[in-house]
């Protein structure tokens, strides 16, 4: 639905994403919990049960014909056909049920979606902003056989069939530490819900860009400026879909890597790519090469840029896709200290 806030959340089994979308529901959210769909899927009498069965056989159903979703679980985790094959059984079913349980959450809900394997299938571009829950593997074993009463063996297994860390950090706008207390987590979200999404949201509904600040800073080099821009390209290409085609090559960083960066904004590189598009458009190819030449004093790599707009499907595309209801609503510092061409491109689109 446009201009509903959708976070993604996520985290390894036994991490704590169920008690951080609790705490976001108090605060007012509306939590999909694609466990609980996925239990619906496979309930008694269901047809989904039924083809779990004739894959696997009798033997993960209870006496009372209920899904023994242990014994299924040792037969899955264990083998990964097995998995990709339960997989096709019940991805289909749970995603029917989550568009209806979107579709009925209202259009002035801030919808989180609690997604145990998120990363896994690469749903990053679905979402405004992802969240992932982390704690260490020992923990969350320890967890799993104390809290749920699974044998360790089972217990790593089920760890070790999922993302790692390094796969949950590269999809994690914003990244949720649950090693230490409770009470340290819910302090965690509680700033989540008050600093960036209640922001988030009102300029998602209202349309507006982040604010800009009043003073331009020197910010230094952030190794995770590769990642942000990764996940931007996922979403502009999301919002494209259906649209005229348009191939994206990368983000460049407007300064070489390793050297502190001006803030975006106050170079504006989108106002200066509108107006390179706009002369293209009125003057012809032999113009607008020129001009993409000069921008080469501006960027790393003027040829993948022109590969990347030099159509007039392309302006089109750009211009729906930088309007879209993602692009530079949230108030992170990703959205004004990046140090990519994209954040303030975008911005300049509102």
């Amino acid at each position: 639905m446009p201009g509903v806030l959708r976070v993604g959340l996520t985290g390894g089994i036994g991490a704590g994403k169920s008690t951080v979308a609790a705490r976001l529901a108090g605060h007012g959210a509306v939590v999909v919990d694609a466990d609980r769909l996925a239990r619906e899927v496979v309930a008694p009498g269901t047809e989904g049960l039924g083809e779990v069965v004739r894959a696997f056989g009798d033997g993960v159903l209870q006496p009372d014909g209920s899904l023994d979703r242990p014994a299924l679980g040792r037969l899955v985790f264990a083998d990964e056909q097995s998995r990709l094959r339960l997989n096709a059984i019940t991805h289909p079913r749970i995603a029917q049920l989550t568009a209806q349980a979107i579709a009925a959450a209202g259009p002035e809900a801030v919808i989180v979606h609690d997604v145990p394997l998120l990363v896994e299938n690469r749903m990053g571009a679905r979402y405004h902003l992802v969240a992932v829950v982390d704690a260490p593997a020992q923990e969350r074993v320890h967890r799993l056989v104390t809290s749920r009463g699974l044998a360790e063996a089972d217990a790593w297994a089920r760890v070790r069939a999922q993302a790692d860390d390094a796969a949950r950090r590269a999809a994690a706008d914003v990244w949720l530490d649950n090693a230490g207390a409770g009470d340290a987590l819910l302090a965690q979200v509680d700033a989540l819900w008050a600093d960036r999404l209640v922001r988030f949201d009102r300029n998602l509904r209202l349309g507006h860009a982040a604010a800009r600040p009043d003073q331009y800073l020197v910010v230094g080099p952030d190794p995770d400026w590769p990642a942000q821009a990764a996940r931007l390209l996922d979403r502009i290409g999301a919002a494209l879909a259906g649209l005229d085609p348009m191939r994206l090559i990368r983000v460049y960083s407007t300064f070489p890597l390793g050297e502190a960066a001006l803030d975006p904004a106050l170079r504006n590189p989108g106002l200066i790519l509108t107006i390179g598009c706009c002369l293209y458009l009125a003057t012809g190819a032999f113009l607008g090469m020129v001009f993409h030449m000069i921008l080469g004093r501006w960027f790393e790599n003027a040829s993948a840029l022109r590969a990347s707009i030099l159509s007039r499907a392309s302006f089109f595309a750009l211009s729906k896709a930088f309007s879209a209801p993602f692009a530079c609503t949230d108030n992170s510092a990703s959205c004004s200290e990046s140090g990519f061409i994209c954040s303030s491109f975008c911005s300049s689109f509102w």
